[in-house]
């Protein structure tokens, strides 16, 4: 998918992607691609199948430099092995936000 700008890694080098996939452990890689070829690729596991859940990578440290411009999902990426036809979703395709910490005085 092409984006109008760059992801935004000036807070986090997480994202994070809402997925449903039909099976459990199945391996999901993110791509993302800059210009002049430039790319990063890095997998994360589904944990629970016929259900959605949130899948996070971790990008910290991988990003400077590069305006990184399209994403990319492949679902059970597994070198080798064909599709056999099952169907996943993915939904809010997001930079993840750090918490902030809030202390509250009692005074």
């Amino acid at each position: 998918m092409g984006l109008d700008t760059p992801i935004d890694f000036s807070t986090s080098e997480k994202i994070s992607i809402n997925t449903w996939s039909p099976k459990a452990d199945i391996p999901v890689r993110l791509k993302l691609e800059g210009v002049g070829g430039a790319f990063l690729e890095l997998d994360a596991n589904t944990t629970v199948s016929n259900q959605w859940e949130t899948l996070t990578w971790d990008f910290t440290g991988l990003t400077a430099g590069t305006d990184y411009t399209t994403v990319i999902i492949f679902f059970e990426f597994v070198p080798g092995l064909g599709g056999d036809g099952s169907t996943y979703y993915y939904d809010n395709i997001e930079v993840v936000v750090p918490l902030t910490s809030c202390i509250t005085s009692g005074l």
